[in-house]
């Protein structure tokens, strides 16, 4: 992705003239496409905190995860329906 934006960024130095409008048309190209980048996978983890009240803390490579409820009440009825012990 950063390499067609580069390819493209350089090819506009060598076939235009360089005025205010391009430099500013470009940096926001060039914004957008980083914040795409990282906007990909960490709004995820911080949708599920704030919304759901429940955070992936940890996953093993067998897929058991650890999970971190924000209210003991709904941690007791996630355990209850999935037939999970709570320590």
């Amino acid at each position: 992705m950063f390499g067609v934006f580069i390819g493209m960024f350089s090819l506009e130095v060598f076939f235009t003239r360089w005025g205010h409008r391009d430099l500013w048309l470009w940096l926001k190209l060039g914004t957008f496409l980083v914040v795409l980048y990282f906007a990909r996978n960490w709004p995820a983890p911080l949708l599920d905190a704030s919304l759901l009240g429940v955070r992936g803390v940890r996953l093993t490579r067998t897929g058991i995860g650890t999970l971190q409820f924000r209210d003991r009440e709904f941690a007791r009825e996630a355990a209850v329906l999935s037939g999970v012990q709570i320590g």
